[in-house]
């Protein structure tokens, strides 16, 4: 269904969509909040939009599965350092310039950024394998995947409101 050449309107669909005001809010909250993966969210909406796609709970446990070394050993892992680096108030770390903070942490940033294309990259592999369920409208295909993937992690009812604002934030 999808190449790897895919990963790359995938990766500018994504960089577009999280510089619309609140997307970036939005989906940070349902990360930290619900345990949403942003990748995840972003591939929904963008199959959404593109092919009106929907994508089913098995779907998203396999989506899951086929990035969870890079999320758990790269992104997560420099997400964790580059937020401390940015709320640090150990003494030692404190001690150094805020240039030469400001430039580790922009660098940090950087590195969680070509994790989050790794991932866009393997998500885009992992559906070759999806046989295509398609939508009346995109609106429609978003907000179905985006509730098969509430229900595979079981995030709660509440997460829903976020999951619509996603939405039409994102596709109206």
């Amino acid at each position: 269904m999808y190449t790897t050449a895919a990963a790359e309107p995938f990766w500018n669909f994504s960089i577009q969509v999280y510089s619309t005001p609140l997307v970036a809010d939005l989906s940070l909250s349902l990360q930290d909040k619900y345990g949403f993966d942003v990748n995840v969210l972003l591939l929904c909406l963008w199959l959404a939009q593109e092919r009106c796609l929907t994508l089913d709970q098995e779907t998203m446990h396999e989506l899951r599965r086929g990035v969870a070394e890079l999320n758990e050993n790269l992104v997560w892992p420099i997400r964790r350092a580059r937020r401390w680096v940015k709320a640090s108030t150990d003494k030692a770390f404190q001690s150094l310039e805020n240039a030469e903070r400001r430039k580790f942490y922009e660098s940090l940033q950087l590195t969680e950024l070509k994790g989050e294309r790794f991932v866009q990259s393997a998500l885009i592999e992992c559906l070759s394998t999806v046989g295509e369920i398609m939508s009346k409208t995109p609106e429609a295909a978003a907000r179905i995947s985006l509730e098969n993937y509430r229900e595979a992690i079981a995030a709660p009812e509440i997460s829903k409101t976020d999951l619509e604002m996603l939405v039409v934030r994102v596709l109206s």
